[in-house]
């Protein structure tokens, strides 16, 4: 089945495990914290925390299980714990609860931008 155009893509696939993983970019250090949806489905996350002792990968993390509404350990930085982009594995919630729940919240910051 095809989505239709105007349906946000993200970055998000399922895994053997039933894990899913989810593509982000993060921008650690930032003056404060937001999100956006970038066009290719990669969600960039500006957070407060520094990248010094793994400090920003915990702020990604809480940041996302927060917007998903999931529990802050069912999100964990599987790569890319020294970069920009990072990849999450994420637990709790399959495929398809979390793309409705990320649309919702790609057009509650589309509403926001427009203000």
């Amino acid at each position: 089945m095809m989505d239709s155009p105007t349906r946000k893509q993200f970055a998000i696939q399922s895994s053997k495990d039933g894990m899913l993983h989810l593509r982000v970019r993060a921008q650690p250090g930032a003056s404060r914290e937001s999100i956006r949806l970038e066009t290719d489905g990669v969600l960039r996350l500006a957070v407060r925390a520094k990248p010094v002792g793994g400090a920003a990968n915990r702020a990604v993390a809480a940041c996302v299980a927060k917007r998903l509404g999931i529990a802050r350990g069912a999100v964990t930085v599987v790569r890319g714990l020294r970069g920009r982009d990072k990849t999450l594995a994420i637990e709790g919630i399959n495929k398809t609860e979390a793309q409705a729940r990320l649309e919702a919240l790609a057009e509650q910051l589309a509403g926001e931008e427009n203000k």
